[in-house]
């Protein structure tokens, strides 16, 4: 038996192999990873994410990057289409998360290489400016224009019958309502390094001095100016007066509002060689309104809309007042302007309108009359409050306690969703938009039946909705 032993094979974990030696010249080397696939050099191709579109940027990106071997304008124009929709504007946007400051950084910084190597053609030159416009660069846009000048290039005006024609010098002023509101912050910390108060340098940072400056560029080029040109200097005022969180911040949108007071008025009477007469419309005067806001003066904006406008006002307008009011709890005003646009049958309230109503109406705790508001409004014109607004009145309902108000908001939001509105063709864009806040999570029957009884008031199923009857 011991003999049958020995003449076994030893274990398998016993027996010693050289390629399991810890001599050095045994040693293996694991082979090399393999190599990542290479990426595309723009940074906005990253950031995008369906694979359509991506690999549609990546060949014009291929193309783009052959910019020696074609001309400036071609470059700009295959820059353009690969983001094309998106706002070229320079600030984060959360209605479109994949262009955001990197890209626009990629896009400005090709623009500028672009800016190296042009021939400084026609063509290339009316690119160029035309890039910077879009992007907002004041500084590029005014040094590619006076290039224009000094090349003695053709002056392009707009054509009166022609909608798409392009006008060199509304390219110039897009920048001061596109590009302001990040040139006012940069300039904020010189004002601080040096000691300086800001509220003494309000003056040089109003588009003012830039304003006329390029009036007085019009009229050397004997130009007139149209309501084109006075919109978007009244913008770039607008532009200036967002600067917040900033010392010295009310004084400027002060001294903006008053540098717009007389600017409107130079265009109302012409008395300013330099201006001239200027018919405005009602985005000039809707302008005029947002600045009043914007400098915690609404009345101010009421008063153009009673007395200063010589153009029927639309709901912008109402809708601008209405916001501002609302924010200050100000309902009496607001109901006010809402028996007011009543008065115009070309006027339509819209969400925006309703909303506002709405928000006035819960900052004061009136939340009967913001109940009656969205029902008559909606029974009316079939506009229809944000659903964010609908479901705070609901909370503050609940947490008053008041079971009869309860209920009516529930049968009120029943009527709209059991409406034979949505079967409207002439209202289809609304009422897709309409059907998908009526969608949101918190109106599901069983969540409202379930935030209900918490506080206490039971549902019954017969006093809900339905919302498949949306979709038919």
């Amino acid at each position: 038996m011991l003999a049958s032993l020995l003449r076994r094979r030893p274990p398998r974990f016993l027996s010693i192999s050289p390629r399991f030696s810890t001599s050095p010249r045994f040693l293996s080397t694991p082979p090399d990873p393999p190599s990542p696939p290479e990426k595309p050099s723009s940074s906005f191709l990253n950031t995008l994410k369906k694979p359509k579109r991506r690999s549609r940027l990546e060949r014009i990106s291929k193309e783009i990057q052959d910019a020696p071997k074609r001309s400036v304008a071609s470059s700009l124009q295959l820059l353009f289409e690969a983001n094309r929709g998106k706002k070229l504007s320079g600030h984060y946007s959360n209605k479109n998360k994949a262009f955001d400051m990197a890209t626009f950084q990629e896009v400005y910084s090709r623009v500028r290489e672009l800016s190296l190597v042009t021939d400084e053609s026609d063509e290339d030159t009316m690119a160029l400016l035309r890039a910077f416009s879009k992007l907002g660069d004041v500084r590029m846009t005014k040094k590619m224009f006076y290039l224009r000048r000094k090349l003695e290039h053709p002056l392009v005006v707009r054509d009166p019958d022609s909608a798409r024609s392009v006008d060199e010098f509304e390219l110039l002023l897009r920048p001061l309502a596109i590009g302001q509101s990040s040139m006012m912050n940069n300039q904020l910390q010189p004002y601080k390094k040096k000691g300086m108060d800001p509220q003494d340098s309000n003056k040089d940072r109003t588009p003012r001095s830039t304003i006329y400056e390029y009036l007085r560029t019009m009229q050397q080029e004997q130009v007139s100016v149209t309501v084109r040109h006075a919109n978007i200097m009244l913008a770039a005022y607008v532009r200036a007066m967002r600067l917040k969180r900033a010392k010295g911040s009310d004084d400027l949108r002060s001294q903006c509002l008053r540098e717009m007071g007389v600017l409107i008025n130079d265009f109302e009477t012409g008395r300013n060689p330099l201006v001239g007469e200027v018919p405005l419309d009602e985005i000039s005067y809707n302008t005029a309104i947002k600045a009043c806001c914007l400098a915690s003066d609404a009345f101010a904006g009421l008063e153009y809309l009673n007395m200063r406008m010589k153009v029927p006002p639309n709901v912008v307008s109402f809708n601008t007042l209405i916001w501002s009011f609302a924010k200050d709890g100000n309902q009496k005003q607001c109901e006010e302007l809402l028996v007011f646009m009543s008065n115009y049958s070309s006027v339509k309230p819209d969400y925006l309108t309703a909303s506002g109503m709405l928000k006035a109406c819960i900052i004061n705790g009136d939340y009967s009359t913001g109940i009656s508001i969205v029902q008559s409004i909606w029974n009316q014109d079939q506009a229809l409050c944000h659903v964010i607004y609908m479901l705070e009145l609901q909370d503050c309902v609940l947490k008053n306690g008041d079971e009869y108000e309860s209920r009516r908001w529930v049968s009120v939001v029943k009527q709209i969703i059991e409406s034979q509105t949505w079967m409207d063709a002439s209202h289809t864009h609304e009422n897709r938009v309409y059907q998908g806040w009526l969608r949101n999570a918190e109106l599901e029957p069983l969540a409202v039946k379930r935030k209900f009884r918490q506080r206490g008031v039971r549902l019954d199923d017969f006093e809900l909705w339905d919302l498949t009857l949306l979709s038919k």
